[in-house]
């Protein structure tokens, strides 16, 4: 499906993610430095929160703020709407970080820092935001950039996972050592090791599209 923004650009939006954004309830974003909402959750996913005692268990409703880490335990998943409408999904056994996260809305300039120490993520960003905007995800190895894509990021021992389902992303290694990136297009993947640079991009079957999207869409 092809949905032209209000950018004047056009974007390709998976059917099934517009319908399930649509049916997202209303939104209120609270005065504080909430970051996004939790939509859906199955099982438990914890959040560790600064100046906080002990972990709190989030549910549907419950804000996420910078500085939050979240950890999604065995069979548990989550569904979190950015305040620019971006989504991430998180698989079960992943640890995720919101290291930074701000969002002019009159401006339409976003900058989010997301790390993950381990697991599968999958995050949806469907519009296009003004120059200057940032969504960068960091993992122990790899630096990940885009502005608006569909990807899904997989971590685990030393390497780190890139599918691209839509849109264009780029990365490289994180550290300064190692030269070389890579440029993702729509169903291509790399694999980041350590002390390595990317790999050359792959393309994805359709089975393994079909399995992303499934596994990566959660609910």
């Amino acid at each position: 499906m092809i949905l032209r923004l209000f950018t004047g650009r056009t974007h390709y939006v998976p059917l099934f993610f517009l319908f399930s954004l649509l049916s997202f309830p209303p939104i209120t974003w609270s005065s504080d430095e909430s970051a996004g909402k939790v939509i859906r959750v199955q099982g438990d996913v914890l959040c560790t929160r600064p100046g906080v005692a002990g972990s709190i268990k989030l549910k549907a409703g419950s804000f996420v703020r910078v500085a939050d880490t979240l950890e999604s335990g065995k069979e548990s998943r989550l569904q979190m709407l950015l305040s620019d409408n971006s989504v991430i999904n998180m698989s079960a056994g992943t640890v995720l970080r919101i290291n930074q996260y701000s969002f002019e809305r009159g401006k339409s300039r976003r900058t989010a820092v997301v790390s993950i120490k381990k697991g599968k993520a999958r995050f949806i960003l469907h519009e296009a935001r003004k120059d200057g905007s940032l969504f960068r995800i960091e993992t122990g190895n790899a630096l990940i950039q885009t502005s608006t894509a569909d990807l899904v990021v997989e971590v685990g021992g030393q390497q780190t996972g890139i599918c691209t389902l839509s849109g264009n992303v780029g990365a490289h290694n994180s550290s300064n050592l190692v030269i070389g990136n890579v440029r993702l297009s729509e169903n291509t993947c790399s694999i980041i090791r350590e002390k390595a640079p990317p790999s050359a991009p792959s393309l994805l079957s359709p089975q393994q599209r079909r399995s992303y999207i499934r596994d990566g869409y959660l609910f």
